[in-house]
């Protein structure tokens, strides 16, 4: 359902905050308000406006933000934060990743948003926020079972089975460089004496 004006032109979403500015608002199905010649709001459709959406219908655990710079939808969760970005050519959203160990709880959003972020590759582009935002959760839960310990990923997948590898061989590196970090540290105390 969409709401627009007697003497209007445009047709507002429920949480539109254009809406409110319409004295006595009529309720129609979008289709039908397209039929009778009138357009979307720029406000409801843009970029800017779903982070207005999303900060006022909040999802389960998400919070919503809007980057000017590179005009995108960003969330924040606890195991990382997500920019979407509108590929016009694509007329879809690609989501981009920047992962737990790469932010702090208490850093400005602001300056999150400047932070290398990566293209998550396994959510595939999309027109849909929902769909994404479904993936944000999805990412999530299996952060918080796992809890770092690449062990407890699940393996039967083939995605499951790259991911494990993955997480296997980035938790032998870590061992490695704190043996080396244990190594130069024990090699400065022997310096010293």
């Amino acid at each position: 359902m969409v709401y627009v004006s007697k003497y209007g032109k445009t047709f507002h979403e429920e949480w539109c905050p254009y809406k409110e500015r319409i004295t006595y608002p009529i309720s129609m199905y979008e289709r039908e308000a397209l039929k009778n010649g009138f357009c979307e709001c720029k406000f409801c459709r843009s970029t800017k406006g779903l982070a207005y959406r999303y900060r006022k219908q909040p999802i389960d655990g998400l919070e919503s933000f809007y980057d000017r710079v590179d005009d995108a939808l960003c969330f924040k969760t606890k195991a990382g934060f997500w920019k979407l970005i509108w590929y016009e050519n694509e007329l879809a959203w690609h989501l981009f990743h920047l992962n737990h160990g790469c932010f702090w709880e208490d850093r400005p959003v602001a300056h999150m948003m400047r932070r290398t972020f990566h293209r998550q590759t396994d959510m595939q582009p999309t027109s849909s926020v929902a769909k994404i935002a479904v993936y944000i959760q999805k990412h999530d839960e299996n952060y918080k079972r796992t809890d770092g310990d690449y062990h407890k990923m699940p393996r039967t997948s083939k995605k499951q089975k790259k991911y494990y590898q993955q997480a296997k061989k980035r938790a032998r590196n870590k061992s490695v460089r704190n043996v080396y970090k244990i190594l130069d540290e024990l090699k400065k105390e022997g310096e010293k004496v």
